[in-house]
């Protein structure tokens, strides 16, 4: 990039990397080593194993690359800068707000939050896939694939912390009837959203379709008290890695061919819109 084009929203750059620094990057650590938070917060009937905050990780990390790309070139900049803009600030203050009311154990607060940062997330995720196709592997791996993934991520948000604040607490109580049936309900719109990611019809969406299978699996190992829970986990997480792998060979195919191989108007995500 000439020097000119480097200075170019050279204030929402600088402030992007403040943000990330204090608002995400510091949680990399939290949450790769998820024990003294989320191995400490409510234990409900849909929680997962501690191992499904990795994805959280993974998410930060390539939001890292997200703001180093963004100084490289002014296809970059359009990206990041013209296109997301002020909504990156805006989610990275959002989800320290989740972690810090989360840690502290405000599950009706964290359960607020998290639908404001869904709500937030989605933005991006739909600005860069309808108005940003991926030119470059710098898109593809530093802003599609993060976002992404982050879009399914905050899915599993979502119902995690609204189990926490409304579920009972499963170190209390036995799973009763209702709660096995919001339980399965919830494993089943996960299910259903990992599906709609992998057959998504703007371009495919497998990352946040891996996400939430990710999820799926770390539910089912997870879940051992009650064995209509467990088992149902299991279920709806093998149909998520069929749609997953299904979803991976619909890619290889559009690749070979030029061509989108899985295509489905009537699917999209249940959740985040």
């Amino acid at each position: 990039m000439a020097p000119a084009q480097w200075k170019e929203g050279l204030l929402l750059k600088i402030v992007n990397v403040i943000v990330y620094l204090f608002f995400l990057g510091s949680n990399i650590y939290t949450i790769a080593s998820p024990h003294p938070i989320y191995g400490n917060i409510k234990e409900t009937y849909f929680s997962p194993a501690v191992w499904a905050f990795f994805a959280w990780s993974v998410i930060h990390f390539l939001l890292l690359g997200t703001v180093i790309y963004q100084f490289t070139s002014a296809h970059a900049k359009a990206v990041i800068i013209d296109g997301i803009s002020w909504s990156f600030p805006i989610v990275a203050i959002l989800n320290a707000v989740l972690v810090t009311v989360w840690a502290h154990h405000h599950y009706i607060a964290a359960f607020i939050v998290s639908l404001f940062l869904s709500s937030a997330v989605s933005h991006i995720y739909y600005i860069v896939k309808k108005n940003h196709s991926a030119e470059s592997t710098g898109d593809e791996l530093f802003v599609h694939l993060p976002f992404s993934m982050w879009h399914g991520w905050t899915t599993v948000l979502v119902l995690l912390t609204a189990f926490e604040a409304f579920g009972v607490d499963a170190t209390k109580h036995h799973a009763g009837i209702w709660t096995k049936v919001f339980v399965f309900l919830a494993l089943f719109l996960l299910e259903g959203t990992a599906t709609a990611y992998a057959f998504s019809s703007i371009d495919g969406d497998l990352p946040g379709a891996v996400v939430i299978s990710w999820t799926l699996w770390a539910i089912f190992d997870h879940q051992r008290s009650s064995a209509f829970i467990h088992w149902s986990a299991l279920g709806f997480a093998i149909l998520s890695l069929v749609w997953v792998i299904k979803g991976t060979y619909g890619v290889y195919c559009k690749g070979t061919s030029g061509r989108i191989a899985l295509v489905d108007e009537e699917r999209g995500p249940l959740l985040g819109r």
